[in-house]
């Protein structure tokens, strides 16, 4: 009885702690498992197999977790796991060289950016990318060019995300490898992509049309926009513009399709998902081993502070002199910026240790009273000579990246980068190749 009660505590707690959003959800997760593991069944349970077959770490070396049969049922399903992990590696790839927000202003200019087609396209999409793609990966990246396009065509976003999030997760459930719950469904059972797809395939395909009639009648009025010369301006956006590197970008097309063609027959040739997973990382992690893809610019501004950098990604570099900042290096990601919601920049400003004490607490402040939630956490970036402290911040559809590069010298470079064409990979490379002279 005081196991279970135990454990019902552990649960509780954990709950209270994700709702209140007070540390990150990894941690309360981790931590209150290792608590299940130690108190449940270590001190109230006295049972060390129990934790032994929880943590299932004997999965991996089974011949059948990677080939064949399906996986046991009980502790941990690695399979997911693996499987998963392997997925989001090969999305960063894909999201690395411009392929989601290709395929967003692809379609977006299919139908001449008009908003009520463009809802009903993005309900489609994110139904059938969610049905290879784990669908809070597929939301991450079309949310974003879903936000970007409301502010440029003068729309409120949000209900088109609302339409979209409905879509993604009901285009999840018509595969095994859509959604973690059919992943540990199909791994414990034996099920093949093809059992979930002519079962709760026509399901999901019955639901979705009534979902995309649905929100079309919804919030055909909510997303219109009004604006001609909004519409006119995201007209001239070209989705060629946000391929960096073309060889690049049909290498991470042509994997995708391979990844997709082995989830498809993995019941055919036997390879289970935690192997096709393992494929995807390993692929994309070869194709991009190379990083950053094209530094292929120089430059060095009057404050000292040099740079490589890729032409293709940050399109301006110069001196900018600011009443705050003082002299700083600016690298833009466009010609100009319209407006400052739509500022993209990564500034450099050389100093000492005693020009901004406080920098990096101080600037979250400002990106907080701006932005609202920022959530930021630890970068790490390595500069050759220097001490660097970094934090990353996802704040909406920006990335934002804060650093102080301090020298032997005394010499600190302050970076501030604030961008959403850019990835964080891009501003990471941009940083760690910065020196002084």
């Amino acid at each position: 009885m005081v196991a279970e009660l135990v454990a019902l505590v552990i649960f509780v707690i954990m709950f209270l702690l994700i709702v209140l959003d007070r540390i990150p959800r990894q941690w309360v997760t981790l931590g209150c498992g290792a608590l299940m593991l130690v108190l449940v069944f270590g001190v109230c349970m006295h049972d060390g197999g129990a934790i032994w077959d929880t943590l299932n770490l004997s999965a991996f070396g089974q011949s059948t977790f990677w080939y064949g049969a399906s996986e046991s049922s009980g502790g941990i399903n690695w399979s997911t796991i693996v499987f998963i992990a392997g997925m989001m590696v090969m999305v960063e790839g894909m999201g690395h060289v411009g392929i989601f927000r290709w395929l967003c202003l692809k379609l977006a200019k299919a139908v001449h950016y008009r908003t009520v087609p463009l809802l009903v396209c993005f309900m489609v999409m994110a139904a059938v990318l969610s049905m290879f793609i784990d669908s809070i990966t597929v939301i991450l990246f079309l949310a974003a060019v879903t936000a970007e396009l409301g502010r440029t065509l003068r729309f409120d976003p949000v209900p088109m995300i609302l339409a979209e999030i409905f879509c993604a997760n009901l285009g999840g459930s018509a595969t095994m490898c859509g959604d973690p719950p059919n992943i540990i469904i199909g791994t414990s059972l034996g099920l093949t992509f093809f059992d979930f797809l002519t079962n709760t395939g026509v399901i999901v395909l019955i639901c979705l049309v009534a979902t995309v009639v649905y929100f079309y009648f919804c919030f055909r009025k909510q997303v219109q926009s009004w604006d001609p010369q909004a519409r006119q301006k995201v007209m001239e956006l070209d989705p060629r513009d946000s391929i960096h590197n073309r060889g690049q970008f049909a290498i991470h097309v042509v994997l995708f399709l391979v990844v997709v063609v082995l989830l498809i027959t993995h019941a055919q040739t036997g390879l289970t998902v935690a192997t096709v997973g393992i494929i995807a990382a390993i692929l994309t992690l070869l194709v991009n081993r190379q990083t950053p893809a094209n530094p292929d610019t120089h430059y060095t501004g009057t404050n000292g502070v040099s740079v490589y950098y890729d032409s293709s990604i940050w399109k301006v570099c110069q001196m900018t002199e600011d009443a705050a900042l003082g002299t700083v290096l600016e690298l833009a990601t466009a010609d100009s910026a319209d407006g400052a919601e739509d500022y993209q920049a990564v500034l450099l400003q050389r100093g000492t240790a005693d020009t901004y004490p406080d920098f990096i607490d101080d600037s979250e402040k400002d990106l907080k009273q701006a932005y609202g939630i920022i959530k930021p956490r630890t970068a790490n970036i390595t500069v050759e000579g220097a001490e660097v402290t970094a934090v990353r911040c996802d704040i909406q559809t920006y990335y934002a990246v804060l650093a102080t590069i301090t020298y032997d010298s005394g010499d600190v470079v302050y970076v501030s980068a604030l961008t959403k064409l850019a990835s964080i990979n891009d501003i990471v490379n941009l940083v760690e190749s910065v020196s002084l002279s």
